[in-house]
Parts: structure tokens; sequence; C-alpha cells
């Protein structure tokens, strides 16, 4: 099976992405990307009154950031086997990671070090013809030191 090289990053492959994020209430956000309908925190109410969050009805943040990076990693596999000939008849990719929330909403006690995941964890899970490690082996997500 062919390699597939990656392509250099020059000025006509470079293509602009933006999302504009707006505030909503009680800590929540709308996400507006292209002419997408708006998706994110905001749209579901608090399950009850005095909640900032309605983890309940919508994904929050962190989970909205685990969720970008399993579609970045199918993507890529995907992109993968298809450059390659490589049919795939299953591809799921489970993202997890551990977080403490009181040091990133600062409501515990303040420590040295950055805020956010302590550690991801990824499990890919692929039927094909040949080995899951020959599906991954040039995705280029996986080989950028994830």
């Amino acid at each position: 099976m062919p390699d597939v090289d990656r392509p250099s990053s020059t000025p006509e492959n470079l293509r602009r992405l933006a999302c504009r994020t707006v505030a909503t209430a009680r800590l929540r956000q709308r996400h507006h990307v292209r002419h997408l309908e708006p998706f994110g925190s905001g749209t579901a109410e608090p399950a009850e009154e005095g909640t900032l969050l309605s983890e309940d009805e919508e994904p929050h943040p962190s989970e909205m950031l685990l969720a970008a990076l399993g579609a970045c990693l199918t993507v890529s596999i995907q992109a993968n086997a298809v450059a390659r000939g490589i049919p795939l008849r299953k591809l799921e990719v489970h993202t997890g990671g551990d977080i403490d929330s009181s040091a990133l909403w600062a409501t515990g006690p303040r420590r040295p070090g950055p805020l956010g995941f302590e550690s991801i964890s990824v499990d890919i899970l692929i039927d094909a013809e040949i080995t899951s490690v020959k599906v991954v082996e040039n995705c280029w997500v996986l080989t950028a030191g994830l």
C-alpha cells in the first residue's frame, strides 16, 4: 500500500476557519459557524433555578472539545483509508478526559500549573479488511504527537 505524504503548509493550502461565540445567559454560549444553525450551550433551559450549566440537556465546553477531537480523528482516519483504498466497515472513536472542574472554574484552591484536562484518552475501534494499526499508521492527527 502506498504511503500518503502530508501536504506542505503553503499559502495556497491554507484555509481560514472561523467561529463566532456569543455569550448568552448563565455561563452559556451559542456558536455560529458559517451558514449553519447555531449550536452549543444556550439552547436548553437549565433544569432547576440556580443552576449555571444545563448538563442534563446539553454538553458543556469540555465535552465539546472531546467531541471535536473525536471528529478530527475520524475524518483523518477516513481520509487516510480512502486515499489508500481501504474500505472501513466500522469506525468509532471514544474520547475521555480527566478534568478538575473546581480549578477550571476557580471555585477550589488555587494550584500551580495549567488548567484544563489532566489527561485525555482515545480508544479507536476499527473493523476493516486489514489490521487497525495499518489503517491508522498514516493518520496525521495521531502521528502529530497526541
